[in-house]
């Protein structure tokens, strides 16, 4: 396993890579006349910017409210956590895009995502 160190260098660099391709996509690209291959590259930004915010965040947090507790154990949470969070964004969005998204299908996919965290954990 890496250091913890190398974990947090990486997620701070993909949210900081993200952010500024991110930026330039919605700047440059209009998101509803885009291609199939522009979308796809657009939800990995915003998988990549969720997934990065979430672990530094989570990680930042845990550090705070529990400090007694195995670092490495919070990174591995957090990263777990963060997957899970930028699937759940990007499903949203995808459903969202289709006009699928409303309250009889938000819910069940947060519970499927709860579930996920559940057996995960």
């Amino acid at each position: 396993m890496s250091k913890i160190s190398t974990h947090l260098t990486l997620a701070l660099i993909l949210f900081l890579f993200g952010s500024a391709c991110g930026f330039f996509f919605l700047k440059v690209i209009d998101p509803d006349t885009a291609s199939a291959y522009r979308l796809a590259i657009l939800y990995a930004i915003i998988f990549i910017l969720i997934y990065s915010g979430a672990v530094l965040l989570g990680y930042f947090m845990r550090i705070i409210f529990f400090r007694n507790g195995v670092h490495f154990d919070f990174l591995r949470s957090s990263e777990r956590q963060g997957i899970l969070l930028g699937l759940l964004g990007v499903s949203s969005l995808i459903l969202s895009s289709y006009s699928f998204l409303n309250l009889w299908t938000i819910i069940p996919l947060i519970f499927v995502f709860f579930m996920f965290e559940l057996y995960s954990h």
